[in-house]
């Protein structure tokens, strides 16, 4: 009879990762970076989907005020999702206030491509 542990079974995650005050300008400066260092993750599966959320839509011209990131993974554990975080460039320069890190189980309802 086969079964599979709870630590090896997989599931989603959402992921809310503040910015550092004060971290705009080096989020911008180093985001090719960081797009670059998640493809690998991203084409294994472990990253579902990530982008920046916003303090507002932005308006006519204006800038995004980017607050921080959010994501979606796939992992066994939330310390597998923080070991991943912590290799990124914006946790490596700071970008991300790791103090206010929120990851929660995810149970996705619907989804569209």
């Amino acid at each position: 009879m086969a079964s599979t542990s709870a630590s090896t079974e997989k599931f989603e995650w959402i992921v809310i990762l503040p910015d550092n005050a004060g971290a705009l300008s080096k989020r911008m400066e180093i985001r090719p970076k960081h797009i670059e260092g998640l493809k690998p993750a991203a084409e294994a599966g472990f990253w579902k989907m990530g982008g920046a959320y916003l303090e507002d839509i932005p308006k006519g011209g204006e800038g995004m005020k980017i607050l921080g990131s959010c994501m979606v993974a796939v992992a066994s554990s939330k310390d597998e999702v923080i070991a991943q975080l912590k290799k990124d460039i914006y946790a490596e320069n700071d970008v991300w206030d790791f103090e206010k890190i929120q990851i929660f189980p995810y149970k996705c309802a619907f989804r569209n491509p």
